[in-house]
């Protein structure tokens, strides 16, 4: 019975893939019992229902793992249809056909990733190949490739450190391109090779624990395939190279030199701390350092120099050394003092002055070599500690000599010889004699001189006694003293008596001295002549011996008349004299004296002569008149004995002379224009008119 809707059903058990039409028919059946075939028709074209089957797996995979993909049931509503292959397609090129009609699994290993595939599957029944398949997407994660590194478990900073590399692991179809090693010191290496097995590597610093990676560079990009943690790379101290002379005197600059600093890490030197050996030490705040300098107080000593270097990783002690370095002890001098030369028999002070040791010595005692064989030592406690007062003495027996004064200086070192010398004169002292006598002697007189006591402070015996008489006469010499005796010849003279002493130092001259007057013993004449004159006549007066004890010679002679008139004579000689009429002291006695000239002056009356002048009538004088020329006179007239009276008339710049006896014109004298001569002398010779202008004399 046909439903209300009058819908019928048919399932169709199987469709072709390519279907053709088919006829339905309806045969209608009614009351008449007979079917009405093909009543009605209708084309119908059955389509082939692919079948389905479902998918299911993860959605993601990593390259070069295994992927499963899980088939469900396969869907068919065909009932005549019967799988017989299935073909996974798994979308990255590959496919697997499986030859079965019941699949419930297959797997796949996706050789590259990243990518994203769809799988498809394909369902093979009597029908064919059929399609459209059911398809599941599913993501292929790259997988980094890896490498396995390794290499030495100790790492000392400045050696090389070898890396070692194993192949790559990587479970994708990638190739590697570059290697990038990160040594973890903040370097890197780039190795652009598809296969590595070492590298290498030299860390400049420690201490550190650095991890290094590998990088691997592929197609898909920059992956980290591999670290290794470091062991602490192991410091290595810095080292300097230090030179300098093997010695040095102690108080003397030493310096010591740096060479470059050595040190395998790359840490900079900031502080340089150096060890003298001695105690002492310097740091300098620097990174590089050339040369320091030190003064070793004292000697002998053998210090070993040690620097230590100061970096960021510390201070790195004993860096460099210097060793066999001998510190040099200076023996001390010593400053003498005292005078450059000293008499013999004197005490000499010398003066211990200010000790110079540049190390750090204490004086103990002096030892101070005279320079004569002697010697004296003097304990530093037994002398002033000023060395200005520090003052010794010493008496030298004889000079002259020339000794140099040495002195030795102990202190804990030992006795340093000759630490101080001075060189000295020892003055021989010339001997002195005491001479004694008269303090003056006559001329020709036996003088006695007393050569008395010899002082000398030296050791010195006299051998010679030489006296200079200081009169010019050779020196006389004595063995002995005592008594010597000398005549001078002449006088006056003011000797200076000197002795000489002679000894095995040799003549000391002016020994003793004696300052001596010899006086002159003045000459005296005999006077040869007449007891009595006559006024007017001529007297003659003879020279007779001169006697002189002295060593002098009469040069000159004159004669006093008793008259006030003079007359001048040489010795052996005579000398005239006419008494005037009008002598005062006629008829009584009268005495002529007569002075003697020698080198040594005028002897006032070294001889007399007593006579008697005689009174005379004079003779008549004839007078005359100065007028006769009828100029005014201008003369001047005199009476000059023994020529009587004599008139001069001067007049027109001339001088005229005339007779007192006739009044005759005696002489004219032509004077210069403007001449005034008035001068007018008269001597023994005669009378003079003196013109005084042209300095000129005339006589009459």
């Amino acid at each position: 019975m046909l439903p209300g809707n009058r819908q019928v059903t048919h399932l169709y058990p199987n469709g072709a893939v390519n279907p053709s039409v088919i006829t339905i028919t309806v045969d209608v059946y009614d009351e008449d019992a007979q079917p009405h075939l093909a009543a009605g028709t209708r084309s119908l074209i059955v389509n082939d229902v692919t079948p389905t089957v479902s998918l299911s797996g993860n959605e993601s995979t990593l390259e070069g793992s295994l992927y499963t993909l899980t088939l469900g049931d396969v869907v068919d509503p065909s009932t005549t249809d019967a799988i017989t292959a299935y073909v996974v397609n798994w979308g990255d090129g590959d496919s697997d056909t499986f030859n079965t009609s019941s699949l419930t699994e297959a797997t796949h290993t996706y050789a590259d990733g990243p990518g994203s595939h769809t799988i498809t599957v394909d369902l093979v029944d009597n029908d064919g190949t059929r399609g459209p398949p059911v398809d599941i997407d599913v993501s292929v994660d790259n997988v980094a490739p890896t490498v396995v590194i390794s290499g030495d478990a100790v790492v000392v900073e400045g050696d090389l450190y070898t890396l070692n590399l194993d192949p790559v692991d990587d479970p994708g179809d990638d190739t590697i391109q570059r290697y990038i090693v990160d040594w973890g010191d903040g370097r890197s290496n780039s190795f652009n090779t598809s296969s590595l097995l070492q590298a290498t590597h030299t860390y400049t610093s420690g201490p550190s624990n650095p991890t290094i990676t590998v990088d691997l560079v592929n197609e898909d990009g920059t992956h980290a395939a591999a670290s290794l943690s470091l062991p602490e790379i192991q410091d290595v101290s810095p080292v300097v190279a230090l030179s300098g002379a093997l010695s040095v005197n102690e108080g003397n600059l030493y310096t010591l030199n740096f060479g470059p600093v050595f040190d395998p890490g790359d840490e900079l030197v900031i502080r340089y701390v150096v060890n003298w050996g001695d105690g002492g030490s310097n740091t300098f705040n620097t990174s590089n350092l050339e040369e320091a300098t030190h003064t070793y107080n004292d000697g002998v000593t053998n210090p070993v120099i040690t620097v230590d270097l100061e970096n960021v990783d510390g201070l790195h002690t004993g860096a460099g050394s210097l060793t066999g370095l001998e510190v040099i002890n200076v023996a001390p001098t010593i400053a003498l003092g005292g005078n450059s030369d000293v008499d013999e028999g004197s005490l000499y002070v010398l003066t211990l002055g200010v000790v110079t040791d540049p190390g750090n010595d204490t004086v103990e005692e002096f030892v101070v070599h005279w320079g004569d064989t002697s010697s004296d030592t003097y304990l530093i406690g037994d002398l002033p500690g000023n060395p200005n007062d520090r003052q010794v003495t010493h008496a030298y027996a004889d000079g002259a000599d020339f000794p140099t004064i040495s002195v030795d200086v102990k202190d804990e070192d030992g006795t340093h010889e000759g630490s101080g010398s001075l060189a000295l004169t020892v003055n021989d002292v010339s001997p002195m004699i005491a001479l004694s006598g008269n303090i003056s002697a006559n001329e020709g007189s036996l003088y006695t001189l007393n050569l008395g006591q010899v002082t000398d402070p030296g050791t010195d015996g006299v051998i010679e006694y030489i006296v200079h008489w200081g009169d010019g006469t050779a020196a006389q010499s004595l063995s002995n003293g005592g008594p010597v005796t000398h005549t001078y010849a002449d006088g006056i003279s003011y000797p200076t008596i000197t002795v000489d002493l002679r000894d095995e130092d040799g003549t000391h001259s002016g020994a003793g001295v004696l300052l001596l007057a010899v006086n002159n013993v003045v000459p005296s004449i005999v006077l040869i002549g007449d007891t009595s004159a006559n006024e007017g006549s001529l007297y003659t007066l003879s020279m007779g011996q001169i006697t002189d004890p002295g060593d002098d010679t009469v040069t000159s002679i004159v004669v006093h008349w008793g008259d006030g008139r003079t007359s001048n004579t040489v010795p052996g000689g005579s000398a005239t004299h006419v008494y005037s009429y009008d002598f005062v002291n006629a008829n009584t006695p009268t005495t002529i004296t007569v002075d003697l000239g020698d080198e040594d002056g005028t002897h006032l009356e070294r001889g007399t002569k007593l006579i008697t002048v005689v009174n005379v009538t004079p003779p008549f004088v004839t007078e005359f008149d100065l007028d006769d020329d009828n100029r005014s006179p201008g003369g001047l007239a005199l009476t000059l004995s023994p020529f009587n009276l004599w008139v001069v008339d001067e007049r027109d710049d001339e001088v005229y002379v005339y007779s007192p006896t006739t009044g005759a014109l005696i002489r004219k004298f032509e004077l210069t224009a403007n001449a005034d001569s008035k001068g007018i002398t008269v001597d023994a010779n005669g009378f003079w008119v003196l013109d005084e202008d042209e300095k000129n004399s005339y006589a009459l």
